[in-house]
């Protein structure tokens, strides 16, 4: 009899043990809408015969749903057997900062970065990292706005050519030289030689020179002498206009300013020099509304 029940007992666990453990599985697609009091949640997903409508119930262990927008990329981890919602991943979203190893040489994210919190990246250097030239470039384009971050070096001059670039192209990793793989922008110089220079992206390229500064080629020459901050933080902000204005401060001071620019939309860049280089608080405001520009959310483009 003894016997009898524990057989009993131990078939009934095998039945019931997929009802207990559930089948977990990720669900990706976009967000439709939210139902914050039922907890319901209606998703686009894609499959291999065209998009499918979910209409999904999230446990309220899963979280608060509050934050969650129609509109956005978003992944669940779903239990199949209770047919729940039992985890927010979170919505998935396009990284702030895309890492180009722009000339095939292996550096990697780990090679040549030293995260120190989302607002602060370290960028190593080369004689401490032997690392090769690497850009950092925004996956969004911008236009009209204003770019705000500060910088830190330590050494006496910064060698390399640093400079932060706006209205960008992507690198064009099918050229073969490093002239012809450097992304196309406006590139404002950080260096000790001309911090807040100009080099514009040819020498055809079409821009009024507001105060009458000097212009040779690509390159333009900056209204004041001023020397980036030695052991010491240094602002940069690049603003440019609706009118295809761009106006360039360093610590506060006015160092250049472009009008009637040929093209003013595009990728910003960030191009360090090869010694040991920190930047922080970057942030993009459009249209009044100031977004940080977090260095945590980065990604590398594989070299191809």
């Amino acid at each position: 009899m003894k016997r009898s029940v524990e057989f009993t007992v131990a078939v009934l666990a095998l039945l019931f043990a997929p009802l207990a453990q559930g089948a977990e599985v990720t669900i990706e697609g976009v967000l439709k809408a939210v139902n914050a009091e039922t907890r319901l949640l209606t998703v686009d997903r894609k499959t291999a015969t065209g998009m499918k409508e979910l209409s999904l119930e999230v446990a309220k262990e899963a979280g608060d749903l509050s934050s969650l927008k129609p509109g956005e990329d978003v992944a669940f981890s779903y239990d199949s057997t209770l047919e729940v919602v039992t985890k927010i991943i979170a919505p998935v979203k396009e990284a702030t900062w895309l890492f180009y190893d722009f000339m095939c040489q292996g550096v990697t994210m780990d090679k040549g970065l030293q995260g120190v919190s989302d607002e602060e990246l370290r960028c190593l250097s080369v004689a401490e990292s032997n690392r090769g030239p690497f850009v950092l470039v925004t996956s969004k384009e911008y236009e009209s706005c204003v770019f705000r971050c500060e910088f830190y070096y330590e050494e006496e001059t910064m060698d390399g050519n640093p400079f932060v670039g706006i209205a960008s192209a992507l690198p064009p990793m099918q050229g073969k030289t490093f002239g012809e793989r450097n992304p196309k922008g406006i590139e404002v110089k950080l260096w000790h030689r001309g911090f807040g220079s100009l080099l514009l992206p040819n020498e055809t390229f079409k821009a009024e020179m507001v105060y009458g500064q000097k212009r040779e080629k690509q390159a333009v020459f900056p209204l004041k002498q001023q020397v980036p901050t030695r052991n010491g933080w240094s602002t940069l902000e690049i603003e440019v206009k609706a009118d295809k204005t761009i106006l360039v401060k360093g610590n506060g001071v006015l160092l250049n300013a472009i009008a009637k620019a040929e093209n003013t939309k595009g990728h910003i860049v960030v191009f360090p020099p090869a010694c040991d280089f920190r930047i922080r608080n970057a942030s993009i405001e459009v249209d009044e509304e100031k977004t940080p520009l977090p260095f945590s959310s980065m990604t590398a483009v594989p070299c191809k």
